[in-house]
């Protein structure tokens, strides 16, 4: 065969960006080099998230709402769902400084269905036409190789991995390298890997396509700083933790004088990674104190709470907007402002933490130590003046339904959190009514000594449409002293109907050796079917094997061979789609010996028969 080499090399660097899933990418040809612009996909991929996750494995909190869940990636199939795949178990290794390159690379054999192309495959004449490649073969090859859109593998990553994608320059895009193309001539192969790049953005970057992996190390390792900070106070005290997440925070960093008065908005993810990083020249403002003692308050055993709040501030350092804590405990909630217990500031050592007793109001400002603190109007909208007060403050006792739908007599949990009944132990009992009825559990149910989160749980005990509920509940505190009442919480649970399965014999006879047909009707909220039966004949019970029976779609298949004669119960049991109980159906089918018919004939003696004379027998 005579071998020629075709060097096309299609290293077409097509810099895509935002284009939708549906829209089509337009013909590419060799040496053509596409644009597009990145700028308006919707996904925020700001370092925000990724450090959150860095430093909050476990339960996402600060500005994130919930933990993104990879949903679009599973809706990918074929050469999109491998490239994603390959993508995203790489990308997070960039993103904590555990990989540089942002290049990756597809061997064509796993992106492409087809690698090599005679010319009946690509419906042309010949590959070759006086000794020179045909170009109406290498442009059916080349629409082949550029036909895989990576956009769509990028679209998802950037939906399913916002925070660990927070170093992906969007208004670049990313770059698409496609194989090149070896022939001979009776076909043309695609050789090599499909490749994507994608940018960097300058405050990333370590060249072209390339990651400087020292920041995605630095908040990996101020991570592992924070945690061991924590660990090492577990067990102590409350108040002991906190006023060591406080001498912790002041000893690992300083104020930075020179950002102060600089106007900079609130929002920097890196402010919270420079106070553990271990970096003396990471220096932070007040948003890097009072992001640090809340991480550790939320990592620690103690059973405070830390709110971070915002305003303006006079008379302490860095005068002007400011944030601070407030720290909720033993039913108290206390000002904390580490940043002005840092080394040569007004509060220094203690004086600005865990006050309760400053004076004025959360509606108007508090002073102590002679600095006065103003909410600000976005802090009021999050919490309210009631979370914002200082001093003594009653539990705030939140109420949860597991599901908002259930079948008839499906279990349903109640979630009773006690914010704020810091020693909170016992729940003394809570209520369901609806339409004039009530039902009431009474047991008491213990609280988790570190989430102060409980758990009751009761049966529904009637079929209707939507039903308001009312629930109540009683919480002890401070050592069961005091108990509160929680306020009525309208919760709804929608009813979608009861499980249900119908049954019924094809026929309710069968002689030994058929089979029972069972038919399986108004099959309604079933989640699993497993049949049973036993066959009575006379005093006599015979079990069946459950391996005997055959369950399908709609219909229960038992073969009678192996039987025994007489009547057989077969009960079905079903498990409904809430696991909470079991229904079924019973039916008989009578299962008879099948008869053998049997031929007599009789002939007379001294009875001459002629040659094919009728003979009539008789069949018993």
């Amino acid at each position: 065969m005579k071998r020629l080499a075709l060097c096309l090399a299609l290293a077409l660097l097509v810099l895509a960006g935002s284009v939708s899933f549906a829209e089509q990418v337009e013909t590419i040809v060799p040496g053509t080099t596409v644009t597009y612009s990145a700028a308006d996909i919707d996904a925020d991929n700001s370092a925000e998230g990724f450090i959150h996750s860095l430093f909050y494995p476990s339960k996402p909190t600060g500005l994130l709402k919930k933990a993104p869940a990879k949903t679009a990636g599973s809706k990918l199939t074929g050469a999109d769902r491998v490239m994603y795949d390959i993508m995203a178990a790489q990308i997070p290794l960039i993103a904590s400084g555990e990989r540089e390159s942002t290049v990756f690379a597809f061997p064509a054999e796993d992106i492409y269905d087809k690698l090599s192309y005679t010319a009946e495959d690509l419906g042309v004449s010949s590959i070759l036409i006086g000794g020179e490649f045909n170009q109406e073969a290498i442009d059916a090859v080349t629409a082949i190789i550029t036909n895989i859109d990576t956009s769509n593998a990028v679209h998802a990553l950037l939906a399913d991995m916002p925070y660990e994608l927070y170093w992906f320059d969007k208004s670049t895009g990313w770059s698409t390298g496609y194989p090149s193309l070896s022939g001979s001539s009776e076909e043309i192969t695609i050789v090599g890997e499909v490749t994507v790049s994608l940018s960097v953005a300058a405050e990333y970057s370590a060249g072209e396509y390339a990651f400087n992996t020292s920041l995605g190390q630095a908040a990996t390792q101020a991570a592992q700083n924070a945690q061991s900070i924590v660990a090492s106070y577990a067990g102590k005290p409350d108040l002991e933790q906190l006023q060591g997440f406080k001498d912790e925070i002041c000893a690992l960093t300083s104020y930075n004088d020179a950002a102060a008065g600089g106007g900079a908005a609130y929002g920097n993810p890196w402010q919270l990674v420079w106070v553990f990083d271990g970096n003396e020249t990471t220096k932070v403002v007040c948003e890097g104190y009072s992001k640090a003692f809340k991480y550790l308050v939320d990592q620690s055993s103690c059973a405070a709470t830390a709110r971070l709040v915002s305003g303006n501030m006079s008379g302490g350092t860095g005068e002007g907007p400011h944030m601070w804590n407030i720290v909720r405990l033993q039913n108290t909630q206390y000002l904390v402002d580490v940043t002005n217990c840092d080394e040569g500031t007004v509060g220094y050592p203690d004086e600005l933490f865990m006050v309760s007793d400053a004076e004025g109001s959360a509606d108007t400002n508090y002073t102590a130590s002679g600095v006065k603190y103003t909410y600000d109007e976005d802090t009021i909208a999050l919490y309210g003046y009631e979370a914002l007060t200082l001093g003594s403050v009653t539990p705030e006792i939140i109420l949860t339904l597991s599901k908002n739908e259930a079948l008839y007599n499906e279990e349903v949990s109640l979630t009773i959190e006690a914010e704020g009944a810091t020693d909170a132990r016992y729940i003394r009992s809570f209520e369901a009514t609806s339409q004039g009825s009530s039902q009431t559990v009474s047991k008491t149910v213990t609280f988790d000594e570190e989430e102060k989160v409980a758990e009751g749980k009761w049966v529904r005990a009637s079929v209707g449409s939507d039903r308001d509920y009312i629930f109540t509940a009683e919480v002890s505190f401070d050592g069961g002293e005091t108990w509160v009442q929680s306020e009525p919480q309208e919760l709804t649970v929608s009813i979608l109907g009861s499980a249900s399965l119908t049954t019924t014999p094809v026929a309710e006879e069968v002689y030994k050796g058929d089979s029972i047909v069972i038919q399986l009707t108004e099959v309604e909220h079933i989640e699993e079917i497993w049949p049973g039966a036993e066959v009575k004949t006379g005093d006599q019970t015979y079990v069946v094997p459950e391996e005997l029976f055959e369950v399908r779609e709609d219909q229960i298949i038992l073969p009678t061979t192996d039987l025994p004669t007489g009547i057989c119960n077969i009960m079905i049991s079903a498990d409904p789609e809430n696991g909470y109980y079991e229904t079924g159906a019973e039916v008989n089918v009578t299962i008879l010996e099948k008869v053998t018919p049997s031929v007599s004939l009789t002939i007379s003696p001294n009875t001459d028969l002629l040659l094919y004379q009728n003979v009539t027998y008789t069949v018993d």
